[in-house]
């Protein structure tokens, strides 16, 4: 490198202007090739040797707009000490150096900009900030170091942008909510995946062996292969790859239709790209999974929360192993519901109007410190026009109305499916009315018998109940729940006592005006071995949600009812099985880092949502109130916005997802959200 620039700075050709000129094009382009591969040795010499440090490539792309988007720290502070433009933007879609560090997620490249006082009020072709990029993408750290440095005001840019988006969206939004799903009631659905859908798994979806792919001609030799995938014994079509993978597969599934899913063969086929004689490609290598013996390792009726699989590839001339695929599917029977008409959404939401207000886990989830009178939550209890319940199974296959996937009231950590409905209601018994009237001899399930129509008067605590809530809580201190809320929701001494509800009870109980958001508890794999700390495994998704369904389908009326979950693979089902009730899928919007690469922020989460025609996404509000922007991106995408979190409760947060149109919001202090949306109406 030194002696190429000194070979230019000599004065030994006649022409030493065009000498000049060549060694100036030689210098950029070995500045930003330097750049993009991290040459930092390189990148010293060629700045000491007063290289243009603002060139720039055909896309507009500066050496510190590629430092900055390949996270390379230390070249973007020697680039920024040798006087470099911060805010330089490139010619493609206006993106500066601190918006694609916030795309990408580089926190450190971003402070270093941040401190040398990049723009962060810039904004590209799509009207986006870097906030809006590093909320869209998840980076919520990203995003709060970013807020603090903004000088916008949120509740101004969300009542601005509430404004155009009511002026834009007359006349040409869909519908948003109304199911727009086609089901199929007999035949099953076979869902296919490349590769995994992990992302702490990084082995590639598809692999040769190196005596396969040697070619020292090729980058890529893998280029002359091409992947088959189908199904023995259907009509749906073959799919073809060529390889390698160029493209995110995540939202690219393959669907399959069967109407035996239990004799189902998945069949992958590596063919040459070179074709034959007879114009055909050559068939060099197959593997041959059948699905049944996947989900058949456990129980009938449980199944494994790790859907990855991996199959070898065996060669068609010796039947030697010549690579492996990795793959991932979901079987969706199907399930036949009471053709009934559509419900009306205007009882969950408003088109263009105020924010509906559900009630989490009921009136709200039990929190301490207690600063307001709290209803139990997972009870029947309610004064309100939307309820958000979380619904779940017992041991024997009861529906039931329970937040949590571990029932601590146990003493222990145990999960629903381990209880049966008899054990889970006998939970309640300490606590509740009937144990203090109930006499000596009285069978034990007699709380049972209660109809669930008769509300219980509230009794006043004696000191037998004080003494019977001490005992409860030294049970149920040294559970997941406890230790990590520091209370334990539903004790009598703490809140408004009321005993466990199954989903058929709960049904039968609300008045039909009162709408419910239905959330479908099943967990992802992260969710359940890092969160919960259970077993791998769960009741088996087909069963699972049928179950619940026809249960509500029994409890068929004009209720407003939307169905949700944060499981990827129930709101497929939903959506696969029926079309009367809207599906929302739920996602964390980057707050959490599940390792189910659908649910880790709302870019993912809305692709999910598009791809199987849910009809809204439940999202985590602090991304949307760092960035109201969003909520407008995503309901111009003809989703419902619903959100949750601690901000729901927070007059500042609900006055600023309120002015930038969010439908729903869900929260724990019902009556101060109420007040406060109340008064912006007023206004």
């Amino acid at each position: 490198m030194r002696m190429l620039i000194e070979f230019y700075g000599h004065d030994h050709c006649s022409d030493h202007a065009a000498l000049s000129q060549s060694f100036e094009t030689v210098s950029n382009e070995l500045l930003l090739f330097a750049v993009r591969r991290n040459f930092t040795k390189c990148v010293v010499i060629l700045l000491d040797s007063d290289v243009d440090v603002n060139c720039c490539d055909a896309l507009g792309r500066t050496p510190l707009y590629l430092a900055a988007q390949f996270g390379h720290e230390p070249i973007v502070n020697l680039l920024l000490k040798h006087k470099s433009l911060i805010d330089i933007p490139e010619t493609v879609k206006n993106w500066t150096p601190l918006i694609i560090a916030c795309l990408e997620g580089f926190s450190t490249v971003v402070e270093v900009l941040l401190k040398d006082d990049a723009n962060i009020n810039h904004i590209d072709n799509s009207g986006w900030t870097a906030i809006d990029h590093a909320s869209y993408r998840g980076h919520i750290p990203l995003t709060k170091a970013l807020s603090k440095t903004s000088s916008h005001l949120s509740h101004r840019q969300a009542t601005e942008i509430r404004r155009q988006f009511q002026t834009a969206s007359k006349g040409r939004l869909p519908a948003r909510g109304q199911p727009r799903r086609s089901t199929n009631t007999t035949e099953s659905c076979i869902v296919v995946n490349l590769g995994s859908l992990d992302s702490s798994k990084t082995t590639p979806p598809v692999y040769l062996i190196p005596a396969l792919i040697e070619n020292p001609l090729l980058i890529n030799p893998e280029s002359m292969f091409s992947l088959g995938v189908s199904v023995v014994g259907t009509t749906s079509p073959q799919y073809f790859i060529t390889l390698p993978l160029l493209e995110d597969a995540t939202n690219i599934p393959w669907v399959f239709t069967h109407t035996d899913p239990a004799s189902a063969k998945l069949v992958f086929e590596i063919f040459s790209n070179r074709l034959s004689s007879n114009g055909s490609r050559e068939l060099v290598g197959r593997g041959m999974a059948f699905l049944e013996s996947y989900k058949r390792s456990l129980h009938t009726k449980r199944e494994s929360l790790s859907r990855d699989f991996t199959i070898p590839i065996l060669s068609m001339a010796s039947v030697d192993y010549i690579g492996s695929v990795i793959f991932s599917f979901v079987v969706s029977t199907p399930l036949v519901l009471p053709n009934t008409p559509a419900i009306d959404t205007e009882a969950l939401w408003f088109e263009n109007g105020p924010s509906k207000v559900v009630g989490h886990r009921g009136l709200g989830q039990n929190l301490l410190p207690k600063k307001r009178l709290q209803v139990r939550e997972n009870t029947v209890q309610w004064m309100w026009g939307l309820l958000c319940r979380d619904v779940q199974l017992t041991k024997d296959y009861v529906p039931v109305v329970y937040h949590d996937f571990l029932v601590s009231e146990t003493g222990i950590d145990t999960p629903m499916y381990k209880l049966t409905y008899e054990q889970f209601m006998h939970l309640d018994y300490d606590q509740s009315d009937q144990r203090r009237t109930a006499l000596p001899w009285s069978g034990e399930t007699s709380c049972f018998k209660t109809p669930l129509s008769r509300k219980v008067r509230t009794l006043s605590l004696t000191a037998s109940d004080r003494d019977q809530t001490k005992v409860f809580m030294a049970r149920v201190k040294h559970t997941l729940d406890y230790n990590s809320r520091g209370c334990k929701g539903n004790t009598k001494d703490d809140f408004i006592h009321e005993s466990f509800v199954t989903f058929g009870g709960l049904l039968n109980s609300l008045p039909l005006n009162i709408g419910m958001d239905i959330e479908i508890k099943y967990p992802m794999l992260s969710e359940a071995t890092d969160d919960w700390k259970m077993d791998p495994f769960f009741i088996e998704a087909n069963f699972f949600t049928d179950t619940i369904l026809l249960c509500l389908a029994e409890h068929i009326s004009t209720r407003p009812v939307l169905l949700s979950s944060f499981s990827p693979e129930i709101c497929i089902l939903l959506a696969l099985k029926q079309s009367r009730w809207p599906v929302f899928f739920g996602n964390d919007s980057g707050n959490w880092q599940p390792t189910e690469i659908r649910a880790t922020n709302l870019q993912e989460g809305l692709n999910f949502a598009k791809k199987w025609h849910l009809d809204g996404l439940v999202l985590a509000s602090e991304p949307l109130v760092l960035a109201p922007q969003l909520v407008g991106f995503v309901k111009e995408k003809g989703m419902v916005c619903a959100t949750y979190g601690e901000l729901n409760d927070e007059i500042d947060g609900v006055m600023i997802q309120a002015a930038a149109g969010v439908d729903i919001l869900i929260v724990n202090n019902v009556r101060l959200v109420s007040e406060v949306l109340s008064g912006l109406e007023s206004k």
